[in-house]
C-alpha cells in the first residue's frame, strides 16, 4: 500500500475490517445476559398465565351471577348493585 494516499488507506482498511466482522459473525453472549434473557421470558410467560387466570375468574364470576340470579324468587332476587365483574 506504499504510495497510496491516506484517504485510499482508510478505505482498505475499513472495508477489510467490516469484512472480517461479517465473517466473524455476532460476538457469543455471556452467561449473564443469556440469564436475562430467560428471565424475561418466564416473566412474560407468568404474566400472560395471570391474565388468563384474570379472564377465567371473571368469566366464572358473571356465571355465578347469572345462575344465582336465576334460582333466587323474585321477592329474594339479587339487588342491581351486585353485578358481574
Amino acid at each position: 500500500m506504499s504510495g497510496l494516499s491516506p484517504t485510499t488507506i482508510l478505505d482498505i482498511a475499513s472495508r477489510a475490517l467490516n469484512f472480517y466482522t461479517y465473517q466473524a459473525g455476532p460476538p457469543p453472549r455471556s452467561p449473564r445476559s443469556r440469564n436475562v434473557l430467560t428471565n424475561l421470558g418466564a416473566q412474560v410467560q407468568q404474566e400472560a398465565a395471570f391474565q388468563a387466570l384474570i379472564t377465567k375468574n371473571a368469566q366464572e364470576v358473571r356465571l355465578f351471577v347469572t345462575v344465582l340470579r336465576s334460582r333466587q324468587p323474585p321477592d329474594y332476587a339479587l339487588p342491581d348493585s351486585v353485578s358481574p365483574c
